[in-house]
């Protein structure tokens, strides 16, 4: 301009010298040598002030700053220095003419974390700041401009926001159990919140260099790229370099970074200008990258790439909680299932005998949820048996002595009644369960059913008596059956003796052949008697049905049986239904018998008893009995004396004889 430079434009700074080389004489301010003290006071204090400070200045609001705030402008500085200010920034202009308009009326403003969007360096990114509206005034109090000071707020503001969203991902996340339900909320919080056009959770497959999105958030109008595997060099190859070194892979701008510039086609076709892709590394494998996209080039400040590791190692360790506890339910419920499914009784228990943890099977035998010593109402039910014989007190219950540290192992016996007044054997152990310091703090109890086992011991015991018995009546069938067959060869071997002695005499020779043949008879008898018993037994024994006299069988049995009656002095008595009895029968068996019941009936009997026959008829029914009058069969003997070879104790005089198989033969006949 030719004029000298006022004091206040001298000195260092670009916008120092952007002053002294502006001509101010065609603004509304005029030139700068006639400025009011005022305002050469407040531009010499904006100018010399390190932080973003601005005058504005007469009503026409004319636009002054310095180095710092030209910073902030970007692109519209140096155009700006003495525009208009509302000229400057007519977009956000109504957010900022309250605040000019208050400290042009003398009022102190201030604008508190105002968000901007600037590009100071050629990139544009969102800032928040501070603006303080101060008036300026003359030496008469009038308001003649304001000095604007302004602060970057943006750090504190990021850690506000970046807080806030950390924790609301956290209680989006908390209630989440489903891997793919975490990776997609966190995508979707992470993509809003950072104003993506996509983002992606990718799982790599380190070896191949490849990638699978596992995951994709969108933003309405942003095509997909998932369903198809993509290479990681086809991005880049610094990218796989970094990405496998656990660094970030930070891109303002593909088209504009040397990184991506000769692959910048590959994101053109998905859409990309700026990428931020931060790695997962675990245990030296890359196996994770969360990838933010944006359709325009973009900024990526330290904050927003801090934010996406911590929400990519968030979403991995939450994914990771949710597969492991996923695989922990999965196994809980196997061996709960399991657990359940055991046949034995199993439970856990406290020091006071309450259950903490039961089976089914356990929850049978105890259902109010106690151990037996414990519990009152249901002590009862249970009756564990004593090495003595006797029973087991409560007090020694096996949970009681597990509870004063003792390993009931192994377990007592115990009769239990179930609710179905059932009863069934079990065994029951008990255990302690110890801390560290060795105290009981409870205790594991296992009922095992052994009621099987318990009447197949019973059983097998019953089995070794009845063979036992059988033994023994076996020894003393064969020993009466010696001594009934040496009683006829006795007398036959004394009339042959008798018969060599007088071998001409005839009427020795006629006694010893009367002797011989009734003795013969009587073995004869006793053979057939067993023959008999051996084909019923063997089911070799012909039985031969056809229509039956009955009166005619018993007739016979009468005619065979007479002798033995006879000569034992008995009185027999025989009383017939009247009218003929027709029955389907063998009529040799059926005679044999009513003979061995006869015979029976005869042999003991004392010597001049009382028999009687009857023979009856009940609707459809013939029934035969024989009565008599002797000593009769105890009561312990009922259920036995048709078994083979049994026979009811016999008198001290041995006046009842035979071998203990005719009421069996009987028996089976029938059958």
């Amino acid at each position: 301009t030719g004029l000298a430079v006022p004091a206040f434009l001298q000195g260092d700074g670009a916008l120092r010298a952007l002053f002294r080389s502006r001509d101010w004489s065609a603004t509304p301010l005029g030139p700068a040598g006639q400025w009011p003290q005022e305002l050469a006071t407040v531009v010499d204090l904006m100018l010399n002030a390190g932080h973003p400070a601005a005058v504005i200045w007469g009503p026409k609001h004319t636009f002054l700053y310095n180095d710092a705030y030209a910073s902030i402008l970007g692109g519209l500085h140096p155009a700006a220095l003495g525009q208009a200010f509302p000229q400057v920034w007519p977009d956000i202009w109504p957010q900022l003419r309250p605040a000019v308009e208050a400290a042009m009326a003398g009022r102190t403003a201030s604008l508190e974390n105002m968000p901007l969007t600037i590009a100071p360096g050629g990139v544009f990114e969102e800032r928040w700041f501070t603006s303080s509206y101060s008036p300026v005034r003359d030496r008469q109090g009038r308001v003649l401009g304001l000095f604007k000071v302004r602060s970057d707020t943006s750090s504190r503001v990021l850690d506000e926001r970046r807080l806030a969203f950390q924790l609301a991902l956290a209680d989006r996340l908390r209630p989440l159990s489903s891997p793919e339900a975490i990776v997609a909320a966190a995508s979707e919080m992470l993509g809003q919140h950072l104003g993506a056009s996509r983002l992606v959770y990718a799982e790599i497959d380190d070896p191949q260099g490849s990638f699978v999105i596992r995951h994709e958030w969108l933003q309405p109008g942003t095509g997909s790229i998932a369903g198809r595997v993509h290479r990681l060099d086809d991005f880049g190859p610094e990218a796989m370099v970094l990405l496998r070194g656990g660094e970030p892979m930070v891109v303002d701008d593909v088209t504009a970074d040397p990184r991506t510039r000769a692959h910048a086609d590959s994101y053109a076709g998905i859409g990309v200008r700026a990428n931020l892709a931060v790695p997962l590394v675990k245990a030296g494998a890359l196996v994770v990258a969360l990838s933010v996209h944006c359709a325009q080039p973009r900024h990526w400040t330290e904050p927003d790439v801090r934010l996406v590791q911590e929400v990519a190692e968030r979403t991995w360790l939450a994914v990771e909680a949710a597969a492991s506890e996923a695989t922990l339910r999965e196994t809980q419920a196997w061996m709960s299932a399991m657990f359940d499914s055991l046949p034995v009784g199993v439970g856990v228990f406290d020091t006071t005998g309450a259950a903490k943890l039961t089976n089914h099977a356990m929850r049978r035998y105890l259902p109010t949820g106690r151990l037996p010593s414990t519990d009152a109402e249901r002590i009862s039910r249970w009756r564990f048996a004593a090495p003595d014989g006797g029973l087991v007190q409560p007090r020694n219950f096996p949970g009681a002595r597990a509870a004063r540290g003792e390993r009931v192992v192994p377990g007592l016996e115990a009769l239990y009644k179930g609710d179905d007044g059932q009863e069934i054997w079990t065994e029951v152990a008990a255990v302690p369960i110890r801390d560290r310091q060795g105290r009981v703090t409870g205790q594991v109890s296992v009922v095992h059913e052994i009621d099987a086992l318990k009447r197949t011991e019973t059983e097998q015991r019953r089995l070794a008596a009845d063979l036992a018995e059988s033994n023994r009546r076996q020894s003393e069938f064969l020993a009466v059956l010696a001594h009934e067959l040496r009683n006829p060869l006795a007398p036959i071997l004394t009339g042959l003796e008798l018969m060599r002695l007088r071998p001409d005499n005839v009427e020795t020779a006629t006694r010893v052949r009367n002797i011989v043949e009734r003795q013969t008879r009587q073995m004869v008898h006793l053979i057939d008697d067993l023959l008999d018993i051996a084909r019923v037994t063997s089911g070799k024994i012909e039985i031969r049905r056809r229509l039956v006299d009955l009166h005619t069988a018993v007739a016979t049995a009468v005619e065979t049986s007479l002798p033995v009656i006879e000569k034992a002095g008995h009185q027999l008595s025989v009383q017939r239904h009247d009218g003929a009895l027709a029955v389907s029968a063998d009529p040799t068996r059926l005679a044999q018998i009513v003979g061995n019941l006869l015979s029976n009936a005869a042999k003991f009997t004392a010597p001049g008893g009382r028999i009687r026959l009857m023979v009856e008829k009940d609707g459809d029914q013939a029934i035969v009995s024989v009565t008599d009058n002797g000593m009769g069969i105890p009561a312990e003997s009922l259920s036995s004396i048709f078994e083979m070879f049994s026979q009811v104790e016999r008198d001290t005089d041995g006046a009842r004889g035979g071998l203990g198989i005719g009421l069996a033969l009987v028996r089976q006949l029938v059958s």
